[in-house]
């Protein structure tokens, strides 16, 4: 099972979080205690491609799905995903569209349409956005020799142009795998091909300021905060939550949480 329990408030609304490359979604934690939901976050394999493990987190929501009828009757999915995990919640809600006809919505955070830079691309703006493939490639040969010390040196990343970026590294690493096997395999997944459109409602949101600079999906929200964990700060965390307020009131009809 791809999928563990978060928090259960026993709603009609259904709460997917994918949590960034090598993190565990417990990293929402600060989002999903405020919103009164059933919440369930994906565990990333060892093994396996990224569309596929998708489908298969797809499949088994539906069957978790069906068994809680006796004690919860859903009326919609939300799938929310931060970077690596944005990409993967994409693919997951296009493959549970296909299973089910349950209203969803989808929000990603700093999660862009490719991850890493396309060179034949004509336009700038578009090219230049993501990580350079060599900086990548670097950071995975690092990964492999040096696992755990390379896991750490990604937090600096992750938190780089912040204000209060040790902090967040702080909070980060409560989050972050521990398993080789895992950071080494889905570190590959970053390489994702340019996402698909997704037929919902949705959002993705963005910070000022992103040392990953990624290619924005559309519609986008923003918030004044910078790094790419924007959503962790007090400011991102309303910002956010203010967000998925809008997205469950469209999907809904109405937000019952404040």
């Amino acid at each position: 099972m791809n999928w563990s329990v978060l928090h259960n408030d026993n709603t009609q609304t259904l709460y997917c979080w994918f949590p960034g490359w090598s993190f565990k979604a417990s990293v929402f934690e600060q989002l999903y205690r405020d919103i009164p939901a059933t919440h369930l976050g994906i565990s990333y394999p060892a093994t396996g491609e990224l569309i596929e493990f998708a489908q298969q987190s797809a499949q088994e929501l539906v069957q978790f799905i069906q068994t809680s009828q006796s004690t919860t009757s859903f009326k919609n999915v939300i799938f929310i995903g931060w970077s690596l995990g944005g990409a993967i919640a994409v693919h997951c809600a296009q493959a549970f569209q296909q299973l089910s006809d349950m209203p969803i919505s989808l929000m990603t955070l700093a999660t862009g349409e490719r991850f890493l830079q396309e060179a034949d691309i004509s336009d700038p703006s578009i090219s230049e956005s993501g990580m350079e493939p060599e900086t990548f490639a670097a950071f995975s040969a690092s990964l492999e020799k040096f696992p755990t010390k390379t896991a750490k040196r990604f937090l600096g990343l992750c938190t780089q142009h912040a204000d209060n970026a040790r902090e967040l590294m702080r909070a980060l690493a409560n989050h972050q795998l521990s398993d080789e096997a895992i950071l080494i395999h889905s570190l590959n997944w970053l390489n994702y091909q340019a996402l698909p459109a997704l037929q919902a409602q949705q959002l993705h949101g963005y910070s000022e300021q992103d040392g990953f600079n990624p290619r924005q999906l559309s519609p986008a929200f923003y918030c004044d905060e910078k790094s790419h964990v924007f959503f962790l700060t007090e400011t991102g965390n309303s910002k956010v939550l203010q967000a998925l307020r809008q997205l469950e009131a469209q999907i809904s009809g109405s937000s019952v949480w404040r």
